[in-house]
């Protein structure tokens, strides 16, 4: 049993431009503090979309995001209580098609930085019984179609299908891993 008690207070800001009738630009940014890990971070964001047609959007996008830790690596008796937030840089470049007035697809290709990741320490290098530190990265790149339904008749729904690659590398080791 443990016990965990944090307040995470954020604010985001966005702002959407029509730059001409047809490309969209929309700029934001988020502010978070976590006083458990007493991190503060400020995130920017921007993406633009270009509405090719009426039924065609192309957008590309990318922003900076971080997470609490997962739970297991930070609680006291399990984990290392100073670990920091997981952090990530995505970019993204995407389409949505609208095919009638109840079907559209989108395809969206992905790249993701991630820093911050927590990896377990080896009990014979690890005197102060930390169990884990933060010196894990990687990388996750991808491609994801989707197929969606709106309602009508009384049911929608969706499909997708993805495929992704990621690997992490030890900075302890500097060995990298699929």
């Amino acid at each position: 049993r443990d016990n965990l008690k944090m307040v995470n207070s954020a604010v985001y800001v966005t702002d959407l431009w029509l730059i001409t009738e047809s490309i969209e630009l929309e700029l934001g940014a988020r502010a978070e503090y976590n006083d458990y890990t007493k991190q503060s971070f400020v995130h920017p964001r921007v993406a633009v979309s270009w509405y090719a047609t009426d039924d065609l959007t192309l957008s590309a996008k990318t922003g900076q995001y971080n997470r609490f830790p997962d739970i297991d690596t930070v609680l006291k008796k399990l984990g290392n209580p100073q670990l920091k937030s997981p952090t990530a840089t995505h970019v993204a470049l995407g389409a949505d098609y609208r095919i009638n007035d109840v079907w559209h697809t989108s395809v969206e290709v992905y790249q993701n930085r991630l820093g911050n990741l927590a990896i377990s320490i080896d009990e014979q290098q690890d005197p102060q019984q930390l169990r884990y530190n933060n010196q894990l990265e990687g990388k996750a790149s991808g491609v994801e179609w989707v197929v969606k339904r709106d309602m009508q008749d009384g049911w929608y729904g969706w499909a997708s299908l993805s495929w992704s690659k990621s690997e992490r590398t030890d900075l302890n080791t500097h060995i990298t891993t699929d």
